[in-house]
C-alpha cells in the first residue's frame, strides 16, 4: 500500500495492494509482522493470535444473513407440525456455533438476523427450542424412526452442523441420513423435492429474503421456496411486505410472517456468522457498515 499526503499532513491513501494468501495461519502472521495491514475476515481458528495485541484492532461483525433447515412438507412426517417440532427441539444451536463455526457465530431463532431490517426478537419464542426429552417423546408415540434425508451442502460447515443434529436425531430414536452435495447439484435436487430436511445459508441485506425463501409462488422449481408449504396467509403478508412504501407497515407485515413461520415450523434459524476484520492499529478513518464495506479512499496511516 502507497500513501499520498493531503495539505494537512495527513497520508491517505492512494494505492492499495490485494495480496492472496492461501494459508489462514500465514495471513495472520503477515497481519501481525505488517506484511498486510488488512483481514477482512479473521478465522475463528487464528483469532486467538491476535485477541489483545495492542497493535491490531479488531471489528466483530454480524452477517446479515444465517444458516439454517426447512423442512420438505410434502414428505411425512414432515407433512405435520408434530414432525417438524420433534426436529427442532433437537437442534443444539450452542454446539453448533462452536463446532461448525469455532465460537465465529451465535444462536439464531428467527427466519432473518438481528442485523437485518425489520427482525422481530418477539417471534423467538414461537420457534421450539432445544428439548430433546420432548422430541424423544414425540419420534417414540409418531413412529418418526426414519431413515429420513438431510441435504446439505457438500462442505465443512453445513456438514458439521448435519452430523451434529444426525447424532442428536440418533439419541432420540430417529435415523437422519445425510446426502451432501455441491450447491448447484443441491438447488436442483431441492427443486424436485428429493430431500426431507434440508440445510441453507443465505446473505441478504433486506427482509425480502422471505419472500424469496417462503412465497409459495418461489416453489416448484421456480425459485428458492423448497418447502412445498402453501398458506395464503403467510403469502399475502410477503407480497404487503415487500410492496409497501410505509416502513411502519412493512415492520407489521413481516413481524406477523417472522410469527407466523415459526408456529408452524416451516424454518428453523441455526447460526448468525460474525465476520470479524482486523486492522493494523495504524490505519485509521474507516467507517465500516452492516454489510462490512468501507470506503478505501477514507483510509490514511497514523505513524506516530
Amino acid at each position: 500500500t502507497s500513501w499520498v499526503h493531503n495539505k494537512k499532513g495527513i497520508p491517505y491513501v492512494s494505492t492499495v495492494t490485494f495480496k492472496t494468501i492461501v494459508s489462514e495461519a500465514t495471513t495472520v502472521s503477515d497481519l501481525l509482522t505488517g506484511g498486510v495491514d488488512i483481514v477482512p475476515g479473521v478465522p475463528g481458528t487464528q483469532l486467538n493470535r491476535v485477541t489483545g495485541n495492542k497493535k491490531i484492532v479488531l471489528h466483530k461483525i454480524p452477517s446479515q444473513g444465517e444458516y439454517f433447515l426447512e423442512f420438505n412438507t410434502a414428505h411425512a412426517p414432515f407433512d405435520s407440525l408434530a414432525g417438524r417440532k420433534a426436529v427442532a427441539e433437537l437442534i443444539d444451536r450452542n454446539a453448533i456455533v462452536k463446532a461448525a463455526f469455532a465460537g465465529q457465530a451465535f444462536p439464531v431463532y428467527n427466519t432473518i438476523p438481528p442485523a437485518i431490517p425489520d427482525y422481530d426478537k418477539s417471534a423467538a419464542v414461537h420457534l421450539p427450542h432445544l428439548n430433546t426429552a420432548d422430541a424423544a417423546k414425540i419420534i417414540k408415540a409418531d413412529h418418526l424412526t426414519g431413515p429420513y434425508t438431510i441435504l446439505a451442502p457438500n462442505d465443512p460447515t453445513d456438514t458439521t452442523i448435519a452430523e451434529i443434529l444426525q447424532a442428536a436425531a440418533a439419541q432420540a430414536g430417529m435415523k437422519l441420513t445425510i446426502k451432501p452435495q455441491a450447491v448447484g447439484d443441491l438447488v436442483a435436487s431441492a427443486g424436485k423435492g428429493e430431500f426431507d430436511i434440508l440445510l441453507l445459508s443465505y446473505g441478504y441485506p433486506d427482509p425480502d429474503i422471505m419472500y424469496l425463501l417462503l412465497n409459495s409462488t418461489q416453489g416448484g422449481g421456480k425459485g428458492l421456496d423448497f418447502t412445498n408449504y402453501v398458506n395464503p396467509t403467510l403469502d399475502r403478508l410477503l407480497v404487503k411486505g415487500r410492496e409497501t412504501l410505509n416502513a411502519k407497515k412493512a415492520r407489521g407485515y413481516y413481524a406477523q410472517a417472522q410469527t407466523l413461520v415459526n408456529r408452524e415450523v416451516l424454518l428453523a434459524g441455526l447460526a448468525v456468522p460474525s465476520t470479524v476484520i482486523a486492522f493494523r492499529s495504524t490505519i485509521k478513518g474507516y467507517h465500516l457498515n452492516k454489510a462490512l464495506a468501507f470506503a478505501i479512499q477514507d483510509l490514511y496511516v497514523k505513524s506516530k
